[in-house]
């Protein structure tokens, strides 16, 4: 088995991005993130100042996961935060340490710009739970609400 090696993605990365954010709506029986296109992502990634960072874990020029995040102001702890997005591992490399490789150098980030972690999880994904529970996060029950420009005009609307 070849070594794990995590790289910070570039704008070049997007197809792989791309192609694993596809991977992950399948996985979890979702649509697939129609926005999420090779060129948004090359978009996200590029600048002094991207919108979005990402890391890719790799074994012998092969993709096997990866990790998007970007920076969120936490206000309850006045500091900003590494917002995770979406960890993912291919299903083919599961179970290889591919997801504990791309959560290290997210932590090797973190304590070298002196900021916390944060990320979410669903409640019925066991799996993963387990596997954050064995990095030693902590987690707490949250509901996300999500308010897409169609609810909020009609909300709107109704409140003239």
């Amino acid at each position: 088995m070849h070594p794990i090696t995590v790289r910070p993605a570039t704008p070049d990365d997007g197809p792989v991005l791309r192609s694993m954010a596809y991977e992950l709506a399948d996985h979890e029986g979702l649509p697939r993130p129609i926005a999420f296109t090779d060129e948004s992502a090359r978009a996200m990634l590029a600048g002094p100042t991207p919108q979005m960072r990402a890391l890719i874990a790799e074994a012998n020029e092969e993709a096997l996961g990866s990790v998007t995040y970007t920076y969120l102001y936490w206000p309850w702890h006045g500091q900003e935060v590494i917002y995770v997005d979406d960890l993912i591992v291919r299903e083919t490399a599961r179970g290889r340490g591919v997801g504990r490789a791309i959560m290290h150098e997210v932590a090797r980030i973190a304590l070298a710009e002196g900021r916390r972690v944060r990320w979410e999880v669903t409640p019925d994904n066991r799996a993963a739970r387990a596997f954050y529970q064995r990095l030693g996060a902590s987690m707490t029950e949250k509901t996300i609400c999500l308010w897409d420009e169609g609810a909020m005009r009609e909300e709107l609307a109704r409140r003239g």
